[in-house]
Order: C-alpha cells, then sequence, then structure tokens
C-alpha cells in the first residue's frame, strides 16, 4: 500500500479511485 494523502485517506499505490478523484476536483481544484 501507499501513503496517506494530506487529507489522511489511504492510498493504493498512489492510484486514485474515481470516488477519490470526485473529492479532489470539488477540494483540490
Amino acid at each position: 500500500m501507499g501513503g496517506c494523502d494530506k487529507q489522511g485517506f489511504p492510498m493504493k499505490q498512489g492510484v486514485l479511485t474515481p470516488g477519490r478523484v470526485r473529492l479532489l476536483l470539488h477540494r483540490g481544484l
């Protein structure tokens, strides 16, 4: 497994899941 992002969600080898991408689009951008 990879590390945790700044939000504290577990990352799988740094691969973003569709749900995470949606969160990043709303929060990150």
